[in-house]
């Protein structure tokens, strides 16, 4: 396909970002609910006194023209969250969404969000080893990026890259940054679905529709499952009046993937909740929906290899050309 589908595809995923930043991560930032858990500054959320915390830059996903132009099967991998991301405060805090989201004069500085879009989708094709490395975009050899390389290789695939958390916190000691993950809380919170162009849907939802892949692969691992279900409305809402203590790894039951998980046994697994969902929103029946670890995890429990012929060998199956 030519680089106007590209740009095309990329818009529609900006307009939902946009959409979703206006009315779901602002109400975050600047809006706390009665009990303060949501004021979004992460205050309440930090494990350290005298941390100051703050909510990363929001990944914004691309797809690159070679997902968009393949004839081969498609494959979307959807990881936990984008680390080292820069802290809110520095690089959009304070910018008007009418700019982060606007092509200014076709000027890069003024859209931050086009931006991040072409990072990630640079960053993608330096790892898929379809662009040499550069000062902005190195060479990862980490668990996570082996992975998207042999799936592409062993399936013969042209891939695509989302996270169910699309930002995490910030904490700053003086010159130095880490990452932190978000909370439970914070998770269902900006998971939740939202209003935008005639349709009531989440952003992961909204991605995976714009992008429609053939195989949509969670590497997260069971500790997501009520992210992950959140973001696709499968459960209902008896989760939003829970404490973040309820909500802690030991009770995420409350969620209806736990029925299905991948385990030490099966490392993956096809969870038939995601699998009718992920069809349904993409009104096919045909779609791949598997569910493993973290690939990091995956190598620490010495099940990389085994999940990688595992997903294989379902993907073969299917038919998909």
């Amino acid at each position: 396909m030519s680089g106007n589908n590209e740009k095309d595809k990329n818009n529609l995923l900006l307009k939902a970002q946009q959409a979703w930043y206006e009315k779901v991560m602002i109400p975050y930032i600047t809006e706390p609910t009665d009990d303060g858990k949501h004021s979004g500054d992460g205050e309440e959320n930090s494990a350290t006194k005298g941390i100051d915390t703050e909510i990363s830059c929001p990944f914004c996903m691309g797809l690159t023209d070679e997902y968009i132009g393949s004839n081969k099967k498609k494959i979307m991998i959807i990881g936990q969250a984008a680390r080292k991301l820069g802290s809110w405060s520095r690089q959009w805090k304070g910018i008007e969404p009418g700019i982060l989201f606007k092509d200014v004069d076709n000027k890069e500085e003024h859209w931050p969000a086009k931006r991040m879009q072409n990072w990630a989708n640079d960053y993608l094709n330096v790892q898929q080893r379809l662009k040499q490395p550069d000062k902005d975009n190195e060479y990862n050899s980490s668990a996570f990026w082996d992975f998207f390389r042999y799936i592409k290789k062993l399936n013969d695939a042209s891939l695509c890259w989302d996270d169910v958390d699309k930002v995490h916190f910030v904490r700053s000691e003086g010159k130095t940054e880490t990452e932190w993950s978000l909370t439970y809380m914070d998770e269902v919170y900006l998971s939740a679905k939202y209003e935008y162009d005639n349709e009531n849907y989440s952003l992961l939802q909204r991605e995976i529709k714009i992008a429609n892949p053939d195989v949509v692969i969670f590497a997260v691992g069971p500790t997501y499952a009520l992210s992950i279900d959140v973001a696709l409305g499968i459960t209902d809402s008896e989760h939003q009046n829970m404490s973040e203590k309820e909500l802690s790894r030991k009770s995420l039951k409350v969620s209806k993937l736990f029925e299905n998980y991948p385990n030490k046994n099966t490392c993956v697994v096809q969870n038939d909740d995601l699998k009718i969902r992920i069809n349904k929103l993409l009104e096919r029946k045909d779609v791949v929906v598997l569910w493993t670890y973290h690939p990091a995890a995956l190598r620490r429990m010495d099940l990389y290899s085994k999940a990688l012929e595992e997903i294989t060998d379902i993907i073969s199956k299917t038919g998909i050309i």
